[in-house]
Formats: structure tokens, sequence, C-alpha cells
């Protein structure tokens, strides 16, 4: 489907915005509202970019991601999983051990966390006291 079809077009072929998303009312797709909703929650990137390397346990999210609480990261951790990014796994251990690994859903974002990833690369604005490199 042509992007002009999605969008609808005017007079002489130009594209309104409209068509598809006139039911939203001028408004944005409350599936794109609700994913925000989802990711645009505080820790939740670097949770999942975290997730990108393969499965980890909660110290290796302490570890890795400066400044989060546990408290946070359980709950971020929790939302992700009932929206079926995150999968937890028990594993029959002694002592009991947890792992947290992206399903098929969450490893859908992959290309979008790597652009990201090269976007903070690309447009940091070199005054980092810290000299952090990625």
């Amino acid at each position: 489907m042509a992007v002009t079809s999605a969008l609808g077009e005017g007079p002489g072929g130009t594209a309104t915005g409209r068509g598809r998303d006139e039911a939203y009312q001028d408004g944005l797709c409350p599936k794109y509202q609700r994913a925000m909703a989802l990711l645009g929650k505080r820790w939740t990137w670097l949770v999942l970019r975290v997730l990108l390397d393969g499965p980890c346990r909660f110290g290796d999210f302490v570890d890795r991601i400066r400044g989060i609480s546990d408290p946070i990261l359980s709950e971020r951790l929790k939302e992700l999983e009932a929206q079926g990014l995150v999968q937890r796994r028990v594993l029959p251990e002694t002592p009991v051990r947890v792992e947290y690994a992206l399903t098929q859903k969450g490893q859908g974002l992959r290309q979008v966390l790597m652009l990201l990833h090269c976007w903070a690369e690309t447009w940091e604005d070199g005054n980092n006291p810290s000299g952090d490199e990625c």
C-alpha cells in the first residue's frame, strides 16, 4: 500500500493526513499511544538495551544501569513481562536462579534500540565530563 493511500489524498493527489486515521479524530493511533505509555517510562529503554546482549539476572541490570533502584527495576521487568516483551525464567538450581530474556516481540525492538544507540553516539555534545565511551 502506498503511503499516500494510507494518508489519504486531497485534490491534485496531495496527502491530507486523512484516511485510515480519521477514526482517531485527529489524534494519534491508540496502539501507538499505548506503546509509548509503556516505552516512555523512565529506565524502560535501558532495561531493554541490556537485554539485547542476552539473558540477564537481576544483578546484571543493577550493575549495568547506573542509578536504577531495585524497586523500579522490578516494576519495569514486571510491566515488560506483562506486555510480552520480556520472559522471566526460573532455573531449577540451588539457590534458585531467575533470568530475564527478550521474547520475539521484544526482539522486534532491536533495530529501534540500536538506532537510538547510534543516535546517542553521534549527537552526544562532547561536553561529557565523565569521558564515557560506548
